[in-house]
């Protein structure tokens, strides 16, 4: 599929536009979380999101172009608090928080972008390996996401941040994805609590001897 298959046939300007895209885009989420992907319908979305038939191709070309929206959509959210562009910490920490209350915050947030509608996400994993247009918005989120945790580490200086980085996002994924899709072996809290201390200890023995472990730069006494 083209990117231009994936673009919004029409851009919202008017309010009346933009509720119905986005009533069409909240019953994608639904429909695809509902229903197996072949089941779902350009109809199907309309008529969920009470529109007609028709109205769902002025913003649409088909439903992979809405799945793609919708994944883009989904990914923003988690990629926008993980941390932002410079590398800061989570909105919800204080800049003088350890280090392992962000790592911790960080896990949080993943966990429950992956278990809010883990159907809808088994579509999207699923599906990418069969839409190229699909996979490279996947792929942006997966590069946004390592590149904002590596800005995060060289803050923090820690060293050879690309690979820590890499390895750190490695794990977390692989945490959560056990613990999100499991059998769990362990209670979410534990899980958590214990990846956020074996991240930090790998993390503190990377930062020079000359930064104080266990807290982001510009941190208070």
């Amino acid at each position: 599929m083209s990117a231009a298959a994936t673009s919004p046939r029409r851009t919202p300007v008017q309010d009346r536009a933009r509720h119905k895209r986005a009533a069409l885009l909240a019953a994608a989420a639904e429909e695809f979380a509902a229903r197996e992907y072949p089941e779902v319908t350009t109809k199907t979305i309309a008529e969920r999101a009470g529109v007609a038939a028709g109205t769902f191709y002025q913003y649409f070309q088909d439903k992979d172009a809405i799945l793609c929206e919708v994944a883009r959509a989904r990914l923003k959210r988690l990629t926008d608090n993980i941390v932002d562009a410079r590398g800061r910490p989570l909105p919800r920490i204080l800049e003088d928080a350890p280090i392992i209350a962000h790592i911790r915050a960080s896990l949080e947030l993943t966990y429950q972008f992956h278990v809010e509608n883990p159907r809808l996400h088994g579509t999207i994993e699923h599906r990418r390996a069969l839409d190229p247009a699909l996979e490279a918005i996947v792929a942006e989120g997966d590069r946004v996401i390592l590149e904002r945790v590596r800005a995060a580490l060289r803050g923090w200086r820690v060293a050879d941040a690309d690979a820590a980085a890499y390895l750190i996002v490695s794990m977390a994924e692989g945490l959560i994805h056990r613990q999100a899709f499991g059998p769990p072996v362990l209670d979410k809290e534990t899980a958590l609590a214990a990846g956020a201390q074996m991240l930090t200890r790998y993390l503190e023995s990377l930062i020079p001897a000359a930064a104080e472990p266990g807290r982001a730069p510009g941190s208070s006494q």
